[in-house]
């Protein structure tokens, strides 16, 4: 048993009911860092066209997930699957980086988790909306096409989210067909399919934690049980949802602000 947590802590049930699913999940030696974070998490999600040769698009994922903030314990784990081809969207190989610090109690699965999903799924609505909004590139078509990106940040019951389109060398000002049905048919993909598909496993995990014996389920009740330090409990933004939006530091943060995207 680790020093401080359950012998199986609530993520390590997710993420096993993930691997079961058909992730792969692997455990990442980190360094502790000394550092406290303050509760909540924060996900991040970008892709764009497949790196030259490969022969699937990745979906870039990262995770920072802050329960009770106990200095200097941080959990690292990879998290990946390759999805086959379908319909207008390319093989699709989803590659993401969970960061835990400290643990996370059942409410954040069942309550804040579902609130940054909706979040995301409300981006993915948004970035499809300004990819129409896009003229046709007239020339260039073979070029590489801006990258997708979108962030989620939430803590207790606030959740903020970001979302647009990025390329390095300038502003994004038109699109060749392809780079958007590219970029549409993922966001749909992850709409229809792998955000509800961690939905799922999140609800085993629930049902799970709830059937544990009377005496586990009680000592996890006490260790979760309320803001500890004055650090506002966590929210899971899914793997599941987390799956993305980035909320800028100039935004301050609602109990659910709507939504922006914006084309940089």
């Amino acid at each position: 048993m680790r020093h401080g947590h359950p012998e199986v802590s609530l993520i390590e049930r997710f993420l096993a009911r993930a691997a079961r699913a058909g992730f792969t999940v692997e455990t990442v030696a980190i360094s502790p860092t000394g550092e406290a974070r303050v509760g909540g998490y924060d996900l991040t999600l970008r892709f764009g066209d497949p790196a030259l040769g490969a022969e699937a698009t990745t979906l870039h994922v990262e995770i920072e997930l802050s329960g009770d903030s106990r200095t200097g314990e941080l959990r690292r784990w990879r998290i990946s699957r390759l999805l086959e081809e379908q319909g207008d969207c390319p093989p699709l190989r989803i590659e993401a980086v969970l960061d835990l610090s400290g643990d996370v109690g059942i409410d954040f699965i069942g309550s804040q988790a579902r609130e940054g999903h909706r979040m995301l799924q409300d981006l993915l609505e948004e970035i499809k909306a300004s990819l129409d909004e896009l003229p046709p590139a007239e020339g260039a078509a073979s070029a590489r096409g801006p990258d997708v990106f979108a962030r989620v940040r939430g803590a207790g019951e606030l959740v903020v989210g970001r979302s647009g389109l990025v390329r390095g060398d300038d502003t994004v000002q038109e699109m060749a067909v392809k780079h958007r049905k590219l970029r549409v048919a993922i966001c749909d993909r992850l709409s229809s399919e792998i955000l509800p598909m961690l939905a799922t496993v999140g609800a085993e995990v629930i049902a799970e934690w709830a059937t544990r014996p009377a005496a586990e389920s009680a000592a996890a009740l006490r260790k979760s049980a309320g803001p500890r330090d004055g650090v506002v409990q966590p929210a899971l933004s899914s793997i599941a949802g987390v799956v993305s939006t980035v909320a800028g530091p100039e935004g301050s943060a609602h109990r659910r602000n709507p939504p922006s995207t914006s084309v940089t």
